[in-house]
């Protein structure tokens, strides 16, 4: 528990935990040692099953699952350096990233109606394919934003990370105070 409590990566998502409270979002922050999944003592999928985790080197590392896909995103870099992380940048990630998968489903779905008009599973009405064209442009749209939020995020961390500022006092509150007379 020591252990955890000292990592910089479960700050993280304590105050990735934060920002989802004031903002709204389907986003579930879950941070899970490696053997605390055991398939022997569990009725459902594992989590590293759901996350397609093959190896214990996996981790630690950020992921997003998006259910109506069944796909897992791993963030592109690996969780070392404190300095590259906030919870700005992990979740406008996310979102991002969500909202990628959204728009190329969305799209395959018109390409689908395209070859196929009159099948069963890929028939649209006029209706719904204009609607699922808003939907494209409104969430293109919402993605050049983050987009753009992102890199702003990411750029300003170069200078000054205040969330790698606040674990550093954070941690140092922990540590045992020595004496100068020591």
């Amino acid at each position: 528990m020591e252990k955890l409590r000292s990592d910089w990566r479960v700050a993280l998502m304590v105050k990735v935990n934060e920002w989802l409270q004031h903002n709204p979002s389907l986003f579930i922050p879950l941070v899970q040692s490696w053997n605390q999944d055991d398939p022997e003592n569990l009725q459902v999928y594992t989590l590293r099953k759901v996350l397609q985790i093959d190896k214990k080197d996996d981790l630690p590392h950020l992921f997003v699952y998006h259910a109506k896909s069944d796909t897992t995103f791993r963030y592109p870099e690996p969780l070392d350096d404190i300095q590259k992380f906030s919870p700005l940048v992990v979740m406008y990630w996310a979102q991002l990233t969500v909202i990628e998968k959204e728009v190329a489903m969305l799209k395959q779905r018109l390409v689908d109606h395209e070859k196929n008009p009159e099948g069963e599973e890929t028939k649209l009405s006029e209706r719904k394919i204009k609607e699922i064209k808003e939907l494209v442009a409104k969430l293109t749209s919402d993605a050049q934003e983050l987009t753009g939020l992102l890199a702003k995020e990411k750029e300003a961390l170069v200078d000054k990370n205040p969330f790698a500022e606040f674990v550093a006092k954070a941690f140092a509150k922990d540590e045992p105070k020595v004496s100068a007379a020591a």
